[in-house]
């Protein structure tokens, strides 16, 4: 899959999500730069870190198929 999306919407995509996860084992912040959108991902453990990963790519997957699913009909 091949997912190309300007600063703007990543932010925007992201805001309203929780940036701290309630176990206090991880964190993320985001920035924008020249390239795109950096994360900075914050955690205490592998596990932790791979949970992070996980709700990125979820919320970067619904994004991609709910635009595929409205550009397709």
């Amino acid at each position: 899959m091949l997912l190309c999306l300007r600063s703007e919407q990543v932010m925007k995509l992201f805001a309203p999500e929780e940036k701290k996860f309630p176990n206090n084992r991880a964190s993320y912040s985001m920035k924008e730069t020249n390239e795109g959108v950096k994360f900075k991902i914050e955690y205490l453990d592998i596990t932790a870190l791979k949970a992070v990963i996980n709700s990125i790519t979820t919320i970067l997957i619904i994004y991609s198929k709910t635009n595929e699913i409205i550009k397709n009909g």
